[in-house]
């Protein structure tokens, strides 16, 4: 799905340099390190939103190709929820009309599979008719998930997803994310360890400076 080798990032003089970085169809890997280190970096390199001039790399693959063969339309395959996820949606727009957005964008209609989602996820259905100034940050959090897996994304990329968010929903999150660990295949940094470790299959640690990567499993 992910395949990665003699990747450098750079920061005007400074140089994030990762090791070689596989990841299996199916596998939930997770990326832990201080601020600084790189993680939400990989993400905007594997989005396609750094100049070529900020990057360099001997290979990088994404779904079986050169990310450089790769626009917009990486985005039918992929979903990426942000850090502070709570902030994504449009305070102008009801949920349901979220949800209407982002199954007519990928050419489906009705609201039973977002229904199921919710349900997944412990949210009311309730929620369909309510702005997101209404909403706990809790709720906004698992909405925008239930709305990146509307896609049905091959590839899952979660940007801390344990930021500013309770314990309750904590758990919620993480019962969700177990759910679906070998049909999704999942990227995601976050800076609590003991929610990482029991999210994912195994953790790429991050350390400052130049190789700035090394495996745990």
């Amino acid at each position: 799905m992910i395949e990665i080798q003699g990747l450098s990032i750079f920061y005007g003089k400074r140089k994030l340099a990762y090791p070689d970085i596989s990841v299996k169809k199916g596998e939930a890997v997770g990326i832990a390190g201080k601020s600084g280190c790189g993680k939400t970096s990989l993400f905007s390199f594997l989005l396609g939103e750094l100049p070529d001039s900020a990057f360099s790399y001997e290979r990088a693959e994404l779904l079986g190709r050169d990310l450089s063969l790769w626009g917009m339309e990486r985005f039918e395959k992929i979903s990426y929820i942000p850090q502070f996820a709570q902030s994504a949606l449009n305070p102008r727009m009801k949920v349901w009309e979220h949800i209407d957005a982002v199954l007519s964008a990928c050419g489906r209609r009705g609201s039973g599979e977002a229904e199921e989602l919710f349900q997944k996820l412990a949210l009311s259905e309730e929620l369909f008719s309510r702005y997101p100034s209404t909403l706990s940050g809790g709720q906004k959090q698992r909405i925008v998930i239930a709305l990146a897996m509307l896609k049905e994304p091959e590839l899952l990329f979660m940007d801390e997803p344990s930021s500013a968010i309770d314990f309750i929903t904590l758990r919620r999150i993480l019962e969700y994310i177990w759910s679906i660990k070998g049909t999704t295949t999942i990227l995601m940094t976050a800076h609590q360890r003991p929610f990482l470790e029991k999210a994912v299959d195994r953790i790429v640690e991050l350390s400052e400076g130049e190789k700035c990567w090394k495996s745990e499993m």
